[in-house]
């Protein structure tokens, strides 16, 4: 008996006895994870072992999840599970030597998923558990730019035809795994796959044992269709519909005799202004951090193109988390403004504004900040008119929502994300500027990072999104944005800073130098006073 193992550190090993010598997967599935291990770090994907269906043992199988992976990629199979004993482990070798007499079992530590995924090009599909995406319950699917695996990672899994990525988002405290890397067919991104014009005769429901599917599929007649309620394009049921050309639907129920049209790719719409508000109001509100915000806010503002139109609820949470990350750091900068004398550090700042961006204290001190990049003289490299053009994106934008102007609103959050990207240093508290360049050259990594939280949102919206669409609008007002070209002047030399700064002080009656810092002091307490007043709202458990 042979048994050979690969781990993500590219370690291969054989039992004692055996004479050693250089084994690799034969079947596509394993060789795929070989690929994903060779070429993504180690802790995207986890140790795995691969074994001969043939002679491994079924006590080498008790406590791992084992997958069964046929010589010829099929989807779907023989069903991956744990193993908990010796009978459990004979029945899954048995059904694998069944199905396929030269398959393979790889087996790997159990990974407790909250979600789970599977990209391919063009389409990213999510669903709850570790096999959400996969069976088709529950499933969500969105466009996806770019390509979340390289190319010589898909020639050395054997990929001939389309790569099939599925995906783990585990509980604990990990982005996610890369779990398997599959050959399969281009899918449409769309909600339906109708090749042809078809009369609907027959109606198939997608459930049941997948290798029966398979034979049903091969064996269906024109006029057949399939119907996958709560499905996606992705999951095993509907490549096999894919792959005999066989209509599916999973946008709705179809109807016998009804004319079913080829689904081509949907006509581009107007953005729901609704949706948009909803987001925006999820966002401000949410427990994220800085790097779960300004990921969301990356991934939506390079996916407006295929997203706008359709997808406008996570258009408007990244539009609601670039405002709030920018009245943040504003704030923050702020410390640095002309004749400013307070002692606070930036962190300081983030942290009392962070969960205060809704409240009306911090929307005056936000006006204002925009009054101070616009009009005073600043020290060269802070504050100034570079600041006031990242502030005015980001004002602009909620006042377009305010007004009802959807795709002006995702077009000044295009302009605030290009002034972020450009500067460089602007949300460098936030995220690091390689994440910038590599969500604008490739959106699918930044994508994959915060699906989690998308599909939570959408959930969410599901459940409230006419209050918060109510409260969005009982609750904004148009700011207020200086008019006319900002300020280009700025103080070069340090010392004619510190003395205009002085002079700045010294002009302020004593009196109203105390007032205003115990004001200012007073206006923050008074916001988180107000915030704990306030009817309690349920918040988002991002």
């Amino acid at each position: 008996m042979r048994l050979h193992t690969i781990t993500a550190q590219q370690t291969i090993t054989t039992q004692p006895g055996a004479v050693a010598e250089a084994l690799s997967p034969r079947t596509q599935k394993a060789r795929g994870l070989a690929a994903l291990s060779r070429y993504h770090s180690s802790d995207l994907v986890p140790p795995f072992s691969v074994h001969s269906a043939r002679d491994v043992q079924p006590s080498e199988l008790i406590g791992y999840f084992s997958r069964p992976c046929p010589m010829r990629p099929r989807h779907g199979f023989v069903d991956s599970r744990k193993i908990e004993s010796v009978e459990d482990g004979d029945r899954l070798i048995q059904q694998t030597l069944d199905a396929d007499p030269e398959a393979e079992i790889v087996t790997m530590p159990l990974i407790d998923a909250v979600y789970s995924g599977i990209w391919t090009r063009d389409l990213l599909t999510m669903g709850p558990g570790h096999d959400g995406a996969t069976s088709g319950t529950s499933a969500w699917t969105i466009p996806a730019l770019g390509e979340l695996v390289t190319k010589h990672t898909v020639i050395e899994a054997g990929v001939c035809d389309t790569p099939y990525v599925e995906i783990l988002w585990p509980k604990e405290n990990a982005p996610y795994h890369l779990v398997q890397l599959r050959d399969g067919p281009a899918l449409p991104a769309t909600a339906d796959f109708i090749p042809y014009e078809v009369t609907v005769e027959r109606i198939l429901l997608a459930e049941g044992d997948l290798l029966d599917w398979e034979l049903v599929m091969q064996k269906a007649q024109t006029g057949t269709v399939v119907y996958h309620p709560g499905g996606s394009l992705a999951s095993h049921y509907a490549i096999h519909a894919v792959l005999n050309q066989i209509p599916l639907l999973t946008s709705r129920e179809p109807k016998v005799g009804e004319r079913l049209e080829t689904a081509g790719p949907a006509a581009r719409q107007s953005p729901d202004i609704h949706s948009l508000r909803t987001g925006f109001q999820l966002a401000v509100r949410s427990k994220a951090t800085y790097e779960e915000a300004a990921r969301v806010m990356l991934a939506g503002c390079h996916h407006i193109s295929v997203w706008a139109g359709r997808h406008d609820l996570l258009l408007g949470l990244a539009l609601g988390f670039g405002y709030r990350l920018t009245v943040t750091a504003s704030l923050g900068e702020m410390r640095h403004a002309p004749g400013r004398d307070d002692e606070v550090s930036r962190d300081s700042i983030y942290e009392e504004c962070w969960n205060a961006t809704h409240l009306p204290s911090t929307r005056a001190a936000f006006e204002s900040a925009l009054s101070a990049f616009h009009g005073l003289t600043w020290k060269h490299n802070f504050g100034g008119a570079k600041w006031f053009e990242i502030a005015r994106w980001a004002a602009s934008l909620h006042n377009q929502l305010v007004t009802g102007q959807g795709g002006p609103a995702l077009a000044a959050f295009n302009q605030l994300v290009h002034c972020v990207h450009n500067t460089g240093w602007a949300f460098n508290k936030f995220i690091d500027s390689e994440i910038l360049d590599l969500s604008a050259r490739n959106p699918v990594y930044v994508l994959v990072l915060c699906a989690p939280m998308l599909y939570e949102a959408q959930k969410q919206a599901g459940i409230r999104g006419a209050e918060l669409t109510e409260r969005f609008a009982r609750r904004h007002s148009p700011l207020n944005i200086p008019s006319g070209p900002p300020n280009l002047d700025t103080y070069d030399d340090e010392d004619e800073w510190e003395r205009d700064c002085r002079t700045r002080r010294s002009d302020e009656p004593m009196g109203r130098r105390r007032d205003r810092r115990v004001r200012n002091r007073m206006e923050c307490i008074r916001g988180q006073r107000d915030s704990r007043r306030r009817r309690p709202v349920r918040d988002i458990p991002f």
